[in-house]
C-alpha cells in the first residue's frame, strides 16, 4: 500500500490538505487578482467549503464572492493540476496552465490516493 512506502507525516499532511486549506498573507487569490494581506482558512468537509475563516478584507471578499453565487456547488472542491512553469521543479517557461478537475482519480506510484474525487483512506 502507498501508506507503507512513505512517512506518516506526509500522509497526515495530505489528509489535512483536504480538510483545511490555509492561504497565507502574500499568497495570491487569482480569482480576485490580489495578494492576501491577512491569512484565510477554508474548512473543507465532504469536498465542500463549509467555513471561510479569517479577519480583514480578504476573508470578507471571499465570503461575499462565494455567497453571491447562491448555490452549494459554488463551494465544491476540485483537484488542481498545474502544468508548465515550476520553480520548485526547475522548470522555467512562460507557459502555465491551472486545470481544476472534479471527480478525478489521482494515483501515486500506481496506487489511488483519490478515487472519483474522494480521498482514499
Amino acid at each position: 500500500m502507498f501508506a507503507d512506502r512513505i512517512e506518516a507525516k506526509w500522509i497526515d499532511a495530505f489528509v489535512q490538505a483536504f480538510t483545511l486549506c490555509k492561504i497565507g498573507a502574500g499568497d495570491i487569490n487569482l480569482t480576485l487578482k490580489r495578494y492576501l494581506e491577512r491569512p484565510v482558512e477554508l474548512v473543507i468537509e465532504d469536498d465542500f467549503i463549509t467555513d471561510i475563516r479569517g479577519e480583514g478584507t480578504d476573508a470578507e471578499l471571499m465570503r461575499r464572492y462565494f455567497a453571491a453565487w447562491s448555490k452549494r456547488d459554488a463551494y465544491a472542491g476540485n483537484f488542481l493540476y498545474s502544468a508548465g512553469a515550476s520553480e520548485l521543479a526547475g522548470r522555467y517557461t512562460a507557459c502555465h496552465f491551472d486545470l481544476p478537475v472534479r471527480g478525478c482519480t489521482v494515483a501515486l506510484d500506481g496506487e489511488a490516493v483519490v478515487r472519483a474525487g474522494k480521498l482514499v483512506r
